[in-house]
């Protein structure tokens, strides 16, 4: 059964705040309630391409509304669908779309161009970057509409994005890879600059001339080629969603699909804590990545997802609106536990020093392919030990979960010669 959550709503005095001062209506119940219990649906055409097939494909979106709606400015959110980069449609997405809307968001669901020729990572990283030049031209139809005909009375500075699995791996994208970040691999530089650089080349003139900037990324299953491209220039807070056991995109590091290398939530949020970003994860024990057997549709992983809606929609709402900051019941504000790992890189025994711990937790040790070596169930206690028969020479990803929700999820790096 879903939980039931209450608000425990703070008592102000001599202060009342009916809009926020970014003129979103924020008042605490809009943005994390349902306010509206109906939406509209629209399909429009927010631009077209070259496949990867040389076809041209017109791209489509279905913009959901909430009906009875009089705000003049509202945020507007963006999802892409999964499928591998192969297949999948932008009805998959509804759920969420239906979900955004009736808490008075505008949100959309995207068709983006899919397939690729050949294999490997270069293969999949152009559809990547076909799929993030799509995006980037639906945030810029929001923003080009709100500038002229303004009918979707989007606010042009809360645009956000996200999607599930591949369509996450595409918001993740659209966000955080720009020109400042380092360690780009010259192939992916090259299928950038042939898609018309990092703002891509979908749309029209008019719709080019305006940013593609997003506000907020909502990360479902998703994943970014580096960790690192997450840095201290990013403003763009995340949100993400993810099974540990996921073995599609990998919760740490590994080949999604087999194929191509990438980060998972398990250390894009971590990172994001690294460089003081907002950040909201939840991790799904022994969740996989499909949506049959996952932390999605599963119904023993009921409570997972309704604990993350509920959490991710009060974390929303107070980025975009800090005058009406609101608390959930589960403080969504993670406490930062230190760690200090010595020796590492080690050459038999190493030890993991958390200072003052007042938590039970668990250790999980993965290899480079994101595969579990071994994990350990600790009792509070401030120093661990992990000798190098439990794992194996190499270097390896740890991941600490504590029992105490309060206090953020850790990964780190090690190796032992």
């Amino acid at each position: 059964m879903k939980k039931i959550y209450f608000f425990i709503f703070l008592l102000f005095s001599a202060v009342q705040m009916s809009f926020s001062q970014n003129n979103l209506a924020c008042d605490g119940e809009r943005y994390i309630d349902d306010v509206f219990s109906d939406f509209t649906i629209s399909t429009v055409t927010y631009g077209s391409n070259t496949t990867a097939f040389g076809l041209n494909q017109d791209l489509e979106m279905d913009i959901y509304e909430p009906v009875g709606d009089v705000h003049e400015q509202r945020p507007v959110i963006i999802f892409a669908f999964g499928g591998s980069f192969i297949f999948g449609d932008k009805s998959t997405m509804s759920y969420y779309c239906e979900q955004f809307a009736k808490k008075g968001y505008v949100a959309a669901t995207i068709d983006y161009r899919l397939g690729f020729i050949g294999f490997g990572e270069e293969a999949v990283t152009g559809a990547v970057m076909r799929a993030v030049s799509d995006m980037k031209g639906a945030v810029r139809y929001f923003r080009q509409d709100a500038a002229t005909d303004n009918t979707y009375k989007v606010h042009p500075d809360f645009i956000l994005v996200g999607g599930y699995s591949a369509g996450a791996i595409t918001a993740t994208h659209v966000a955080y890879l720009d020109e400042n970040d380092e360690n780009i691999p010259s192939f992916t530089m090259d299928i950038i600059n042939n898609n018309g650089g990092f703002a891509g080349n979908t749309g029209d003139a008019d719709n080019l001339s305006y940013s593609s900037d997003v506000f907020a990324v909502y990360n479902l299953s998703g994943g970014l080629r580096e960790k690192e491209w997450i840095d201290e220039n990013e403003t763009e807070p995340l949100v993400s969603y993810h099974g540990i056991d996921d073995g599609t995109v990998p919760y740490l590091n590994g080949l999604a699909n087999n194929i191509a290398e990438i980060d998972g939530s398990g250390l894009l949020n971590p990172q994001a804590s690294l460089v003081d970003l907002p950040n909201y994860l939840k991790s799904v024990d022994d969740g996989n990545h499909t949506t049959i057997h996952g932390p999605y549709l599963d119904p023993f992983y009921e409570d997972d997802l309704a604990d993350f809606e509920f959490n991710s929609h009060i974390f929303l709402q107070n980025q975009m609106c800090p005058d009406f900051q609101i608390t959930s019941t589960n403080e969504l504000a993670s406490i930062q536990q230190a760690l200090d790992i010595y020796p590492n890189p080690s050459n038999n025994l190493m030890q993991f020093d958390f200072g003052k711990m007042e938590s039970d937790y668990s250790v999980q040790v993965f290899d480079q392919l994101g595969r579990m070596v071994t994990h350990f169930e600790v009792n509070n206690e401030n120093i661990f030990s992990l000798e190098k028969s439990k794992t194996g020479a190499g270097m390896f990803f740890v991941n600490v979960l504590f029992e105490d929700e309060k206090i953020a999820p850790l990964t780190r790096k090690i190796i032992f010669n």
